[in-house]
């Protein structure tokens, strides 16, 4: 065997003995790992140990007598305590916000017309935030109609009276009538007869638009109003002038039934709250 051959072979000799003994090793610590995981998992022994408590004495020793009043010592009285000074309070200003007159005028005359209106067994509602007032049995107008019905005469005659007893306490003049009650605080400028038309599809003359019928439901009613009684006509508002005015509002999508109706609407001075009627000028007759 020639002598490159012979060392080959000793290089893989040695390398076999090697890896042998690396198998044995790595056999023997995992042998030795399974050993231990084992002794680990086996329940340790719990040792009990007995001990033996003596019992407490049953006698408890007095405890000292107190202290005799006259054995306390005397204690010197300290010297009084400063406060330091409290900081000046906070006074906290709120805004007063006063109701506008006009506004309380014009609650207090809703409410004297719905009283005696309730005192007549009139219906009626009362609207205070558009200063409006309405009777479902007299105000509203079938369809095409523009005159109050003779069927509703008697009704309007309890509204006049109601209204001859209540507006002139508001008013700067009312020839012939008298206040049945305390002067309001702010005057009327005015009272609007106002009527209300819906859409309508009357294919005549008179009915040409929604703004025609209602000022004509509005004029219709004012009207009836005087002839009741003349004595309404003269009623003034602050400025002087007639008291009763004609107004009328269309509503072109309003459909309803009680769209065709007329409301008496009232407005009050908003310049001056009248504690004195005597500082105003009478208006002079022509």
């Amino acid at each position: 065997m020639r002598a490159y051959e012979k060392g080959f072979l000793f290089i893989v000799v040695e390398l076999m003995a090697l890896v042998l003994v690396l198998g044995v090793s790595l056999f023997l610590i995992l042998d030795l790992e399974q050993v231990s995981r084992a002794v680990a998992k086996q329940p340790q022994p719990t040792v009990t140990v007995a001990t033996q408590v003596e019992p407490l004495p049953q006698t408890v020793e007095p405890l000292p007598q107190a202290l005799e009043p006259s054995a306390q010592p005397a204690v010197a009285p300290s010297a009084p305590m400063s406060c330091p000074e409290l900081p000046a309070p906070v006074v906290k200003v709120e805004q007063v916000y006063v109701e506008d007159p006009a506004r309380l005028s014009l609650q207090d005359l809703l409410s004297r017309l719905s009283k005696e209106l309730t005192a007549e067994g009139v219906a009626h509602h009362v609207d205070e935030l558009g200063g409006a007032l309405f009777l479902p049995d007299l105000f509203l107008f079938d369809a095409g109609r523009i005159n109050v019905g003779a069927e509703k005469q008697a009704l309007l005659g309890k509204l006049v009276g109601v209204l001859k007893k209540v507006l002139p306490c508001f008013t700067i003049d009312a020839p012939g009538l008298s206040c049945a009650g305390e002067p309001g605080k702010v005057l009327l400028e005015g009272v609007y007869v106002e009527g209300h038309s819906p859409q309508s599809d009357i294919d005549q003359p008179r009915f040409n638009g929604n703004w025609n019928v209602a000022m004509k439901r509005g004029f219709s009613l004012f009207e009836s109003l005087l002839k009741k009684d003349r004595l309404l006509n003269g009623l003034r508002g602050a400025q002087g002038h007639s008291l009763f005015k004609v107004a009328g509002v269309a509503s072109n999508f309003d459909v309803r039934s009680d769209g065709r109706r007329v409301e008496l609407r009232f407005v009050m001075q908003q310049a001056v709250a009248l504690e004195n009627r005597e500082n105003h000028v009478q208006p002079q007759n022509p």
